[in-house]
């Protein structure tokens, strides 16, 4: 098996070097075992680079989706309180306006007092 690995193993790095046909000689078993625990222990530290560099993006993407939730629910937030303080500056806009009016007329009630007051009193301007 180990043998057959390193003979599929040479058989794509020469293709990969742009060689046509290479010959592949067989290795003893004791180099065939070194180099299937080679391959093993690379296989294994790139799989596990793999697992490590998959997790890392799935937790940066996490705590990105993360992040923008909470700037959304901060932005939503800012929104309803700024509609908020729209319709309570309305009311008081429209409270103040009733103030005035009243205030208005309260001045024209005053007015029509003094003028009922100086029609009762007696002409002191006459004597």
């Amino acid at each position: 098996a180990v043998v057959s690995t390193q003979s599929t193993g040479v058989k794509v790095k020469t293709s990969l070097m742009g060689a046509k046909k290479a010959k592949v000689y067989k290795l003893n078993e004791k180099v065939a075992v070194e180099y299937g625990a080679e391959l093993i222990s690379e296989l294994f530290i790139y799989t596990l680079g793999t697992v490590i560099l998959i997790y890392e993006y799935t937790r940066s993407v996490a705590k990105e989706e993360k992040k923008e939730l909470r700037i959304q629910e901060e932005t939503n937030k800012i929104k309803g309180d700024v509609e908020q303080l729209k319709k309570t500056m309305l009311e008081s806009e429209f409270i103040a306006e009733e103030r005035a009016a009243e205030i208005r007329s309260l001045h024209r009630q005053i007015g029509d007092l003094h003028n009922q007051i100086s029609a009762l009193k007696p002409d002191n301007n006459s004597s």
